[in-house]
């Protein structure tokens, strides 16, 4: 299987792994996934190193992916089964990421088919996105407070970063 080496060094190399043997000096691999439907990329990284469970990052992925244009409404995802293979991960988180897509409105089950990107509709009213995000911004400004942050630099930071997120 193809993946990226990641050395101590920084460098990032590609080569073949087999499951048993990382190569000298490898401080993580990440195993990657091909492509998606029509010609759509959904390079999609797992790190078993990461502190966010894989079935997690899979999900965070699909999602980037989604808004950035690069999975559209009406493409199929990969099997749970091609997906679990490529990754060399258990094909149950694979599922469990395709149910929260899926319960989220990011995705949708058709019958006898593939799980598809669904098509994009505002699934939340307004209260309800608030109360999702509001745990987040919470923790956010608590972190902020901590490291000296002044709420001017806190709203350019999340300002930054908001517009990185809708260029990509």
């Amino acid at each position: 299987m193809k993946a990226h080496f990641i050395r101590q060094d920084g460098e990032v190399n590609e080569g073949v792994f087999d499951g048993l043997h990382f190569p000298r000096h490898v401080l993580y691999c990440t195993n990657t996934i091909g492509t998606v439907g029509v010609g759509m990329p959904l390079n999609c990284h797992v790190s078993s190193s990461s502190l966010v469970p894989i079935y997690r990052q899979i999900v965070d992925q699909v999602r980037q992916a989604v808004v950035r244009g690069a999975l559209v409404p009406g493409e199929a995802l990969p099997s749970v089964r091609a997906m679990a293979e490529e990754l060399l991960i258990n094909p149950n988180t694979v599922a469990r990421a395709y149910q929260e897509l899926i319960r989220d409105g990011i995705a949708e089950s058709q019958a006898g088919k593939a799980v598809v990107i669904a098509e994009r509709r505002r699934v939340y009213v307004a209260a309800e996105r608030q109360r999702r995000i509001r745990p987040m911004v919470e923790a956010l400004v608590r972190e902020a407070e901590v490291l000296g942050f002044s709420a001017e630099e806190v709203q350019g930071l999340v300002a930054r970063a908001m517009k990185k997120q809708m260029q990509e």
